[in-house]
């Protein structure tokens, strides 16, 4: 079963090596591990089995605008739900700290647009937004 729970200290070497891994894939940006340890508080995992499957940030700016940053899942652990949890754990966290959109500027705007999210304008296509 995998657990969805906010990250500590000692994930920032696995959130590290897993956001690395897909940007070796150029499916993410790469993040410098001092950059995760330093944002920990803001990381939310998916765990299986004791260990890091997944993980995603939620960047909040203000009360109006947070980012959904460095979605990962392994990729044995795709499509089983992992990134799914970890989007709806992230959007409750924005709803519970009054945010009122969430933004997430990604590749994969289909997986975006089930689990809510829409683009700002018609025309635009680089960003996706949700109300949590």
């Amino acid at each position: 079963m995998t657990t969805i729970r906010p990250a500590i200290a000692s994930d920032a070497k696995a959130i590290h090596a897993l956001v690395n891994e897909h940007a070796k894939k150029q499916l993410l940006l790469d993040r410098p591990l001092e950059e995760i340890v330093e944002e920990i508080d803001d990381f939310l995992v998916a765990e299986k089995d004791g260990k890091v499957i997944g993980c995603c940030q939620l960047d909040v700016y203000n009360t109006k605008l947070a980012e959904l940053r460095s979605l990962a899942v392994k990729d044995e652990h795709k499509g089983m739900g992992a990134g799914k949890a970890l989007v709806e754990e992230a959007l409750s966290h924005a709803k519970d700290k009054g945010v009122t959109e969430v933004m997430a500027i990604t590749s994969e705007d289909e997986f975006f647009k089930k689990l809510g999210f829409g683009y700002a304008t018609p025309t635009q296509r680089r960003a996706l937004f949700a109300k949590p």
